[in-house]
């Protein structure tokens, strides 16, 4: 379970503050669509999320602990072992493949290559995008590449 109780986050002290104190349970296994116009805090959400920023106030909980506000190591450990990350921005190794970068996070987690492989194809097929595995990122098409579908959940 993943939740959110009262966040709020500000890139520096005194700037404005995202979220206005939004408390949400993400259901288990639904999707869930983060829209609004540029710039309003999409991406910046799906990082304070993924444990790699911090929020200003309020808390991330996962699986009924208080994750956000934990040490940068503990940090990191639920990263590698709960939370699955892929980037779809220039953060993706333009030589590396699209399955490569899917399967990094597993691998980080100590997952075999062989049984990562194979879930990160599951994954990419899950997506619509399994035939695109083998590419590199700007082999992709934009639409793709650039926010119209995004692949986690290990």
């Amino acid at each position: 379970m993943l939740a959110v109780q009262d966040l709020g986050f500000a890139y520096r002290r005194g700037a404005e503050e995202l979220f206005n104190g939004l408390s949400h349970e993400f259901t288990p296994g639904a999707v869930t669509a983060v829209t609004g116009p540029s710039g309003r805090g999409k991406s910046t959400l799906l990082y304070v999320l993924g444990l790699m920023l911090t929020p200003s106030r309020g808390r991330v909980i996962l699986g009924g602990d208080a994750v956000s506000s934990a040490p940068d190591a503990v940090r990191a450990r639920v990263r590698a072992h709960r939370i699955g990350f892929v980037f779809q921005d220039s953060a993706l190794d333009p030589t590396r493949t699209v399955l490569d970068s899917v399967v990094e996070p597993a691998l980080y987690a100590g997952w075999g290559l062989g049984r990562a492989r194979d879930r990160g194809r599951d994954l990419l097929e899950q997506m619509g995008v399994g035939a695109r595995a083998d590419h590199r990122p700007g082999e992709i098409s934009g639409a793709r590449r650039n926010g119209s579908r995004s692949a986690g959940h290990w």
